[in-house]
């Protein structure tokens, strides 16, 4: 997007958007339903034992059902700092941020959801963060402005996407992996207790 805004082509920078918000609900959701269908196993994989995997199910069953929203706020938000306003990105993390530190304590406790509370609290604030960088494109001022015709998505577009995003993509595998070792290391030496401290 910022290539293209220095190229003086904001007709492109708006094609890209539109089919950057098109690729966050398809994989999003694509990826959302396959992590419910297959939850069990996944729970399994990233080291779940007997003791934390109903907890687990429970709240990762929720964060996969609102995984659309996570999409959709970090990919956009990622646009909005392209166009040129990190503060308003800034904006939406912080105000996301601070939603859910608020509404966990309220849904946890207050209403007595547990685990699920603190999922559907997450899920919340990620669907503001997801309202807000959308507004941000359909704001009178706005640099660039998101259009229903730069919804449907371009083979040309889309590999450009791909393109850009494969560099970061590893980089999140690579964290996951690490993560998923992290945590078989801290079950076979701490037990559920350590994996619990950690988060």
């Amino acid at each position: 997007v910022s290539i293209r805004l220095g190229q003086r082509r904001p007709d492109e920078a708006e094609r890209i958007l539109g089919n950057a918000l098109s690729l966050c609900v398809l994989m999003g959701g694509m990826l959302g339903l396959a992590g419910i269908l297959f939850l069990d196993p996944l729970l399994v994989m990233l080291g779940a034992d007997r003791e934390t995997l109903a907890p687990a199910r429970e709240f990762t069953r929720v964060i996969l059902a609102g995984s659309v929203f996570t999409y959709v706020g970090f990919g956009l938000n990622s646009i909005v700092r392209a166009e040129g306003s990190p503060k308003n990105a800034m904006l939406a993390m912080v105000v996301s941020a601070a939603l859910n530190m608020a509404l966990n304590p309220l849904l946890i406790f207050g209403f007595g959801m547990g685990v699920a509370g603190s999922a559907t609290a997450t899920v919340f604030s990620q669907a503001v963060a997801s309202l807000w960088v959308i507004v941000h494109f359909l704001r009178p001022g706005a640099i660039l402005k998101l259009k229903a015709v730069n919804l449907k998505l371009s083979g040309e577009t889309v590999s450009g996407i791909f393109r850009i995003g494969v560099s970061p993509l590893m980089m999140q595998v690579a964290a996951a992996g690490v993560s998923v070792i992290f945590n078989y290391s801290l079950l076979a030496y701490g037990g559920e207790l350590a994996v619990a401290s950690i988060g």
